[in-house]
């Protein structure tokens, strides 16, 4: 994924709006309040040592090396053995990955990143000791800096981009920048600084031809100590692109091919080299010249890349995709068990049930290969279980996956519907839905396109606010068009005029919403919350908040810190749960929303797995069933207790014993023989303890509690069903 894309997927706007509630009589809405909430995530991302999307990286004076990780908004740490060390968070705020990230070490040794307008320094511990806007500095005014390299005591040389002049400005002072003198024909090209001396690259212009490249070197305060030009094969067409200085004192110079040269502190030649396993498709950006005679080179699809000579040596912040692992998962779409997940980073899309991957493949797979800046991918899930994908761009695409048969199906899509529009495909009847944010007409028609209905949606907002605008229809024709930029919520009825419009939160930036029972559930992603409002603009409930999971151990740990989200992208409902794409967490939250209902209990568990679902509503385990001489052993106490029994354990006689409504059972450790309401019955295989808790077969829970089993072979699910009553 190239940085224009994800530059693109991540861009925020803040506005300011006023709230307005208009409420009409057409439409009748219920409330919902006081509920309770399960919140269970699964999946997992980078762990200790590992990376996933590695955009930058620099070394300082002591050979440590500072990774960043444009995934997480992270800086990761190793030091000169080049062992992992620890890692922390950029900022708490979630900002734009600009085209040109400076992400360097200072002569003073502190790290400074610069995002977007803003300069940051650190210590080597993540501690921010200082911020600087540039906007706020009015000598600066007029100037576009694009990247620039630290100096010490919190100075910087940059370049301007409008006029190419470089200059030396003091950023805690609101004094003009200082000019330095590069020659009337030169132009900049990069620039690093070590042990005192700044080193910049650049190549002569004359009469309008570049006539060569060379190295100034400067003292700290801007004076010219050496001038040195470089020297090439007449025949060769390589263009310098990069310089960097390592720890000790090398110059490195990388080349358009690859190829580099390496300089002593004097800036004679020592060697050149031209790498190997590097192609174009990787996606290199920059390199830094490290101890030894290596290079570093942040290769964000593979890891940071260590070279000597012309070979690959090591890989440290390595980019791990193996499957059922998740880097960037951006949408995801439930139904019942089945769950759908995209993953933008690794472009596989991930199929479990339950929380149990099933299937992982390239969504290329489904719609061939996409240019990776002009793409928008979602997911959709019917109700019967299948997968819609859609992707919107240059073109429109909608794509149906029969996730039981592997089965893939073209939707046509009529050639006369604008490709810029928002996509949305009703879960229960499977009507496709395309509102054309060009003209506001909303098309309709089922799967397999016999009729298309056109509405036109009588819009009050200038068009210039109608792009990315996001619509959603819900179960009784009502259209709801959402615009992240007004941050208001318009409902049309079936013949597009508006019956109502209320704004949502000022402080949110809303990337999606789902309809969810009654009412409407809203993804703020800058905030890492979900609001679900009443469909008349209520605000109800407000879950979660903004939360980092960064690099553990064990990748038991992305299921912890629930109910806190890192940039979410995308959202999916059903009956009862909200799926969240908890997008730099690398994971999927499940929000469930509890109910203490009486009627039938339902409880499902899967061979081998800890987590059990009562009534759709996900449980751990402390140990999971499992097959023994091909008998089923299923927990239990869990199972008693799940279906509202009273549970007893005699340790002296090691007998267990529970009662539910009129019936009592009694199983004996060991013993063939059980007793239901005093009658024995006999066993397939004996109750037996496994780490720590009681198993009994499968089928004896049909017999002594009037519940029915299902046992499904291929998935090793079993799903146990009492009447209640």
């Amino acid at each position: 994924m190239s940085s224009k894309r994800r530059n693109g997927m991540f861009k925020l706007r803040k506005f300011i709006s006023t709230i307005v509630i208009l409420a009409f009589s057409t439409l009748t809405w219920v409330s919902v309040s006081s509920i309770e909430h399960n919140i269970f995530a699964f999946g997992y991302g980078p762990l200790a040592g590992e990376s996933g999307f590695p955009l930058a990286c620099d070394s300082d004076i002591n050979s440590n090396i500072a990774v960043f990780d444009g995934l997480k908004n992270a800086v990761i740490i190793y030091d000169k053995n080049l062992s992992y060390k620890g890692s922390f968070l950029i900022t708490n705020k979630i900002s734009a990955t600009p085209f040109n990230l400076t992400f360097k070490f200072s002569p003073d040794n502190y790290l400074y990143i610069f995002l977007s307008e803003e300069i940051l320094k650190y210590d080597l511990n993540g501690t921010l000791l200082n911020s600087f806007l540039l906007r706020e500095k009015p000598v600066l005014v007029g100037k576009v800096i694009k990247n620039f390299i630290p100096l010490s005591n919190e100075k910087i040389l940059f370049k301007d981009e409008f006029t190419g002049e470089v200059f030396i400005q003091a950023l805690g002072k609101n004094e003009e920048p200082k000019a330095i003198n590069i020659g009337e024909n030169n132009r900049l090209i990069d620039m690093d600084c070590f042990g005192g001396s700044i080193f910049l690259l650049i190549v002569s212009n004359n009469l309008g031809y570049q006539s060569g490249y060379k190295i100034i070197k400067l003292s700290e305060s801007g004076e010219i100590i050496k001038d040195f030009n470089l020297e090439f094969q007449p025949e060769s067409l390589d263009i310098p692109i990069k310089i960097s200085v390592s720890p000790d004192g090398r110059v490195f110079i990388m080349f358009d091919s690859f190829s580099y040269g390496i300089y002593d502190e004097n800036l004679q030649i020592i060697k050149t080299n031209k790498l190997k396993d590097i192609t174009p498709d990787d996606q290199i950006s920059s390199f830094i010249g490290y101890t030894e005679e290596r290079l570093v080179i942040p290769n964000p699809t593979k890891g940071v890349q260590i070279f000597k000579g012309e070979d690959l040596k090591q890989i440290i912040a390595q980019v791990n995709t193996s499957e059922g692992k998740l880097l960037l998962p951006i949408s995801v779409a439930a139904s019942d068990s089945n769950i759908f997940v995209y993953d933008d980073l690794t472009r596989k899309i991930n199929f479990y049930v339950y929380e149990n991957i099933k299937r992982s493949f390239l969504i290329s797979e489904l719609i061939g290969p996409i240019p990776p800046a002009q793409v928008k991918i979602e997911l959709f899930a019917a109700e019967d279980g299948n997968l819609f994908v859609t992707s919107v761009g240059l073109g429109l695409t909608i794509k149906k996956y029969n996730p039981q048969n592997g089965e893939v199906r073209d939707v046509k899509i009529p050639e006369y519907i604008p490709p810029r529009a928002s996509i949305y495909i009703r879960p229960q009847d499977c009507r496709i839905f395309i509102y054309s944010w060009f003209d506001s007409i909303l098309y309709s028609f089922p799967e397999n396109v016999d009729r298309v209905e056109k509405v036109q949606i009588k819009r009050q907002e200038s068009s210039l606010y109608g792009s990315n605008n996001i619509c959603r229809v819900d179960s009784s024709g009502n259209i709801f068009i959402l615009s992240p930029v007004l941050k208001r919520m318009n409902v049309y009825d079936k013949s597009g005029d508006l019956v109502l419009s209320f704004n949502l939160s000022r402080e949110a930036y809303y990337v999606d919403f789902k309809f969810f029972a009654d009412s409407v559930a809203f993804l703020d992603q800058i905030n890492g919350k979900i609001e679900i409002y009443s469909k008349r603009g209520e605000l109800e409930e407000t879950i979660g908040q903004f939360g980092a999971i960064l690099y553990p151990k064990d990748k038991n740990e992305y299921g912890l810190e629930k109910g806190k989200f890192n940039f979410p992208s995308s959202l999916s409902t059903t009956a009862n749960k909200i799926y969240v794409a908890d997008s730099c967490n690398s994971r999927i939250q499940v929000i469930e929303r509890t109910s203490n209902k009486e009627g039938k209990i339902v409880v499902e568990l899967q061979i081998g797995s800890k987590s059990a679902y009562i009534n759709g509503i996900r449980k751990d385990l402390d140990v999971p069933p499992f097959i023994e001489n091909g008998r089923t052993l299923v927990p239990f106490r869990f199972i008693g207790e799940a279906l509202g029994a009273s549970v007893n354990w005699i340790a002296e006689e090691k007998k267990a014993i529970y009662e539910l409504n009129e019936v009592k059972v009694e199983i004996i450790i060991g013993n063939k023989t059980a007793y239901v309401n005093g009658k024995p019955i006999t066993l397939e295989v004996p109750p037996k303890i496994s780490n720590g808790r009681t198993f009994v077969p499968l089928r004896f829970v049909s017999e002594a509690l009037g519940a029915s089993v299902i046992w499904e072979a291929e998935t090793k699910r079993i799903i146990i069903t009492y009447p209640g009553g």
